[in-house]
């Protein structure tokens, strides 16, 4: 119990340098930048996500799952962290590529090329900083620490060197670079404990990384249809100031989900032990879960919609006002995304049902394209709130009748089990 407080608090350390540091210059940005330049920072961002997630490609909990179960096996979890590291580069390194075609073909890419070669920064410290290593042998608060201290410095330099429009790329480059820096800490960490050992990766161990962390990237792609793609498909639609408006509104609402991110990826390794050793005990822990959790993001939506003049006038200034109407149609997703997330990530996934997870995902990020096609021409920034608030509601929706239909179809077999 105490591994998980700490890993906890650590997991708490690292949701506050994702999310509510730069939360903080966000007061700054918005004032310096103005709508327009605030748009386009946050579009060539959303830009960048893409093949931030790629390279990624689900291995926070893949391989998470993997070193946990090797961690007292030091040579099975080295193979297992050279894998997934060369698999990570590999996919960068295509992503790259892929992005120069991409900004060669389109205009609106190639506007903004010297934002999203700086913002390729955050993709090399995504390879770089193996969160999902320390996590699984349960030294999150070493991850933590990297994670934070470079974010928390960037602060400064960013008051100091982003002070109009015409500052984009600093503030591009003080966004993006914090990660790389965390990612070179994270490996002379590794290399001066000899934690694993210096080993070439076989072919058949990337393959096996890519198979095991196949389900998980569907499921996060399709999780970026109705996150990351909003942002990207809304300055296609209705420009730069609907970015910015929608953007700043995105950025208050992933603060207060971020709340109870390190309670989910605190007890996924856990709950997947159970699940597999002691059915009734993750159980158990799941049903309190799901009345905690549901509970305290029902509060943080209300205070949202509540609050939400104050907020953005307070973090954004009188110039977002229109940000006001799309925090308040996001409202709903703390506690949507809080349930959603216990009967996805934390049932199905350690049930093994991680084929349906991302089946329900896949489906939902489609429709919300659709939704938003139809919404953002005509409404801008609301219309993509109202698109993946009614995105979520389904998921949540379909994510609960998913549980609650394996568990009668499996009752009568686990009733008959001494």
């Amino acid at each position: 119990m105490a591994s998980l407080r700490r890993t906890l608090v650590s997991l708490y350390v690292i949701q506050a340098a994702n999310f509510a540091v730069p939360l903080l210059t966000q007061p700054w940005l918005t004032r310096a930048l103005g709508v327009d330049g605030y748009g386009r920072l946050n579009f060539a961002l959303a830009v960048v996500a893409y093949f931030v997630l790629l390279a990624d490609y689900g291995f926070n909990l893949s391989a998470t799952r993997q070193i946990a179960v090797q961690r007292d096996d030091k040579a099975a979890r080295s193979r297992t962290f050279w894998a997934t590291l060369g698999v990570k580069a590999l996919l960068a390194f295509v992503g790259g590529l892929m992005l120069l075609v991409l900004a060669a073909l389109s205009s609106t890419l190639g506007e903004i090329s010297g934002l999203l070669a700086l913002g390729y920064l955050a993709v090399i410290g995504s390879v770089l900083t193996p969160t999902w290593y320390f996590q699984g042998v349960e030294r999150a608060d070493f991850a933590a620490l990297a994670t934070l201290l470079p974010k928390a410095l960037a602060i400064p330099l960013i008051v100091a060197g982003v002070r109009g429009p015409a500052d984009l790329p600093a503030a591009m480059l003080l966004t993006a670079a914090p990660g790389l820096l965390s990612g070179l800490w994270c490996l002379a960490e590794l290399a001066r404990s000899r934690a694993v050992t210096m080993q070439r990766p076989a072919l058949a161990d990337l393959r096996a990384a890519l198979a095991d962390g196949w389900h998980v990237f569907v499921s996060t792609a399709a999780i970026s249809l109705y996150t990351t793609s909003n942002t990207v498909l809304l300055g296609w639609l209705s420009g730069p100031a609907a970015v910015g408006h929608f953007a700043a509104a995105d950025k208050l609402l992933k603060a207060a989900q971020a709340a109870t991110a390190p309670v989910s990826q605190a007890l996924f390794p856990r709950v997947s032990h159970l699940m597999h050793h002691d059915r009734a005990a993750a159980l158990c822990t799941l049903r309190r879960l799901l009345k905690w959790q549901g509970a305290f993001t029902f509060a943080v939506s209300v205070g949202l919609f509540v609050l939400a003049p104050v907020l953005v006038r307070l973090l954004y200034g009188e110039a977002f006002e229109a940000a006001v109407e799309v925090v308040r149609w996001m409202a709903p997703l703390p506690c949507l995304i809080g349930l959603s997330n216990v009967f996805g990530i934390q049932t199905l996934l350690p049930l093994g049902r991680e084929k349906l997870f991302s089946r329900i995902l896949l489906v939902s990020g489609v429709v919300n394209l659709g939704l938003l096609a139809l919404l953002a021409p005509v409404y801008g920034a609301p219309g993509a709130a109202i698109a993946v608030t009614i995105t979520e509601a389904g998921v949540t929706a379909l994510m609960g009748w998913a549980v609650r239909a394996h568990f009668a179809h499996r009752a009568p077999v686990d009733a008959a089990r001494p």
